[in-house]
């Protein structure tokens, strides 16, 4: 599955809703770069380091380099 749909139902997941109903991905990150920025090197291998982190649906996104997409709830009292 690709990381941006990975997101998306991650977040639905735990927003309890389907992603049909969360905004376009595209809204908040550009899901073609997401895809670049975390694809394999030239020489197949994950990239070694690195992270990107973002708001959607609600929800801190943290994506590392090693394809682990981490989300947690937006603390309203700190945004």
């Amino acid at each position: 599955m690709p990381l941006s749909e990975r997101i998306v139902t991650a977040v639905a997941d735990a927003a309890d809703t389907t992603p049909d109903e969360l905004e376009p991905l595209y809204t908040v990150v550009d899901p073609d770069a997401l895809e670049q920025l975390f694809a394999p090197t030239a020489a197949g291998n994950t990239r070694t380091d690195g992270q990107i982190m973002f708001t959607y649906g609600g929800y801190h996104v943290t994506v590392t380099s090693d394809g682990i997409v981490d989300i947690a709830p937006i603390d309203e009292k700190t945004e």
